[in-house]
């Protein structure tokens, strides 16, 4: 690379520190969600991917005689600068109601989006109008880490879902081993094997994604073939999923439910490993037959000709003498809002949490003298998904005239990016979710009532399922340490509650979850009353938890 001596600057270097802040700040809040994300695990290997993409542009013949090219008012500015300011102010606006809804998908892509858009500027102004769109890709190659909007990846993991244990289903039944579809649950000699959300082989769909884009870029194929590698990709993924369930359910059936848990992660990782070599060879195939000539994410391209007299590269740049410290300007202007913003945000959230209320002080008096009283016991997956500070689960009670379920978890205030996110990942488990999963059907939803225990009011959202023909009333609550147990805020199902998270600076605050279940009550009414003779029962305010 003996192009880059005579390419950098001082000011230069200075502005590719100043964007590798904002870089490492993306990096590390969407960090969070790639280690809690079990489908977004591959997130962390995508920078270097990127880097090593854009290593592997720069050796390209077409860059090497590129000289420095700050494009003047002939090239844009304009349009340049107007594209910075929008950009930082969405930063600014962005990192707020981010700081807030760590998980929002929104808030993800607009972060992600505006390091993406800085990076292009700079590239735009120091390369010219034509020689910018060489490292495009590998910079926009970042955007497969971003977890996908919610609605996509939710409508996508249950359409996989279905047909996973679909076709499962049929292949088990072809192959003589009994088998039985219930929801998203498969029902075989030994019990019943759940595919839930993990399983569901939406992790294989988008790693495959990621890699068939890798290897469209690596291997200069064209837009076509690397369409075409996608698709691929994803008929890797189907069929390699397909093929572990199949094991998983065989395995459940022959020898117990027990022993397929010892096969569940040796099977996952080589589904992974199977796409991508499978994948690797596919496009190596693809390969062969593609052009030798020059390609720009996957469009071909003319070599482009020597500059001359120190102008830049088919982007109508200005003379070295008339360049000034243009770079250091830059970088000095996004060097100052970058640790404004960072500032006003810390300032904004420890200003809130200074002031805001002591924790609701309430718990939980667990019915331990009820009749037929039993704890039950969370797997070790259950867990390490809740990752809760406390928390337990109980059953209690009849058929013939009510059996109870309380489950209550606790999450206690933290700093920690990642406790953060974990907390507020679970708020998505909620029973219209987890419940149909487990083959359950969701009979109405009753939205939320309100009970009064003792001084306190709490919100509870009802919700009426079916289960092995019987009913199923099911009450849920999230609540937020800084909010009354009568308020909604903390569940953050929209845009309007997020924003109020924000303005409230609920950043670090604790979580509580209450959830209360019973079947073999009919009557409305009834359920009703018996509901609120179990909460007086169970919440316990006079031996609460203090922050």
């Amino acid at each position: 690379m003996s192009f880059l001596p005579k390419f950098f600057s001082r000011g230069d270097a200075l502005l590719l520190a100043v964007l590798g802040a904002y870089w490492a700040l993306v990096v590390y809040q969407l960090g969070a969600q790639w280690s809690a994300f079990e489908q977004y695990n591959y997130g962390w290997a995508v920078p270097f991917l990127c880097l090593f993409l854009l290593w592997e542009r720069a050796q390209k013949p077409e860059v090497e005689s590129l000289k420095s090219a700050w494009g003047g008012a002939d090239s844009g500015s304009w349009f340049l600068t107007s594209g910075f300011l929008v950009l930082a102010m969405g930063w600014l606006a962005t990192r707020w109601l981010h700081e807030a809804n760590p998980v929002w998908r929104m808030t993800s892509w607009a972060l992600a989006l505006e390091v993406v858009g800085l990076t292009l500027l700079v590239l735009r102004l120091r390369l010219g109008a034509g020689r910018w769109l060489h490292f495009a890709f590998p910079v926009c190659f970042f955007l497969v880490a971003v977890p996908w909007p919610t609605p996509i990846e939710a409508g996508l993991t249950e359409s996989l879902t279905g047909g996973n244990v679909s076709f499962t289903t049929e292949l088990l039944t072809f192959l003589g081993i009994p088998a039985l579809q219930k929801g998203n649950v498969i029902e075989v000699a030994t019990g019943l094997v759940g595919v839930d959300d993990a399983c569901s082989g939406i992790r294989s769909f988008q790693s495959t994604l990621m890699i068939a884009l890798f290897f469209g870029e690596l291997y200069r194929l064209t837009v076509a073939r690397r369409v075409c590698s996608v698709l691929t990709g994803f008929l890797f993924a189907f069929v390699f999923n397909i093929g572990r369930t199949s094991l998983l359910v065989y395995v459940a059936s022959r020898d117990g439910i027990p022993a397929m848990h010892k096969w569940h992660n040796p099977a996952g990782v080589v589904i992974l490993v199977g796409c991508f070599v499978c994948l690797w060879l596919f496009c190596g195939w693809m390969r062969k037959g593609g052009s030798k000539k020059c390609q720009v994410a996957g469009v071909k391209c003319q070599e482009a000709e020597q500059p001359s007299s120190g102008y830049g590269a088919l982007g109508g740049g200005v003379p070295k003498s008339k360049i000034g410290n243009l770079p250091t300007r830059l970088a000095v202007g996004l060097g100052i809002w970058f640790v404004l913003t960072e500032a006003e945000i810390e300032f904004w959230y420890r200003a809130h949490e200074a002031q805001s209320a002591v924790a609701q002080s309430w718990s939980v008096r667990w019915p331990t003298t009820q009749s037929a009283f039993q704890w039950v016991s969370l797997s070790d997956a259950v867990k390490k998904q809740l990752s809760c500070n406390s928390g337990a689960q109980c059953n209690w009670g009849r058929l013939e005239d009510g059996y109870w379920q309380l489950v209550y978890f606790r999450w206690l205030p933290s700093r920690s990016l990642y406790a953060r996110v974990r907390s507020q990942l679970n708020k998505t488990h909620r029973p219209e979710h987890c419940l149909i999963a487990s083959g359950m059907k969701l009979v109405q939803n009753l939205g939320v009532g309100v009970y009064p225990v003792g001084g306190q009011k709490f919100a509870l959202h009802r919700f009426l399922f079916e289960a092995d023909g019987r009913l199923l009333r099911v009450y849920y609550g999230q609540y937020e340490d800084s909010t009354p147990p009568d308020s909604v805020i903390s569940y953050r199902e929209d845009v309007s509650a997020r924003v109020g998270a924000a303005m409230s600076g609920s950043r670090n605050y604790g979580l509580r979850i209450l959830e209360l279940a019973v079947a073999g009550i009919a009557d409305d009414e009834q359920a009703e009353a018996a509901v609120r003779r179990q909460l007086a029962a169970v919440i316990d305010l006079d031996h609460g938890e203090v922050k």
